[in-house]
């Protein structure tokens, strides 16, 4: 899994959408597949909302989706069938980027000039990938508030965001 975006990565291509669903193992061969949101990076800004939301890094959610990452603040985490899951987990958006310190406020991002994510997004979906594998659960599957209601989409995007949750 690794070796095969190692190598797209090093002929300067990101996948955009790496999921369990785009890997085919046969014996002690896996290979990767469905390249249609691939792209070649090298200085341009990336901020298209391509991949798969459960597998997307938070500075993918914060580049794709300001308005609802910005928006009002996300209520607490909730708690996962098998255990709660801890906001110490991630460590918020782009690693050690903080969602307090991007620029424009609510409903804005104005990176102007810089790419809004690159290979590292991949790598954190391959991780998800390999979380996946060794815990055979999908990521987020389940999830639910308090009075049982399973989670949407909107709070799903502000809690990775902030870093209250992780697969």
């Amino acid at each position: 899994v690794a070796s095969a975006v190692t190598h797209l990565h090093n002929m300067r291509f990101l996948h955009r959408d790496l999921k369990s669903r785009n890997f085919l193992c046969t014996g002690r061969i896996t290979k990767l597949c469905d390249f249609g949101d691939t792209v070649c990076f090298g200085g341009g800004r990336l901020d298209e909302r391509v991949g798969t939301l459960q597998y997307m890094a938070p500075e993918v959610l914060v580049a794709c989706y300001p308005r609802i990452v910005f928006g009002p603040q996300a209520p607490q985490a909730p708690q996962a069938p098998g255990g709660a899951l801890s906001p110490e987990c991630c460590p918020g958006p782009g690693g050690s980027r903080q969602v307090e310190g991007v620029p424009g406020g609510e409903g804005q991002n104005d990176w102007e000039g810089e790419p809004r994510y690159d290979s590292a997004c991949d790598v954190y979906a391959m991780i998800t990938v390999i979380w996946e594998c060794f815990t055979r659960r999908s990521p987020y599957d389940g999830l639910a508030h308090a009075d049982g209601t399973l989670v949407g989409k909107m709070d799903l995007i502000r809690w990775v965001s902030h870093g209250r949750i992780c697969p």
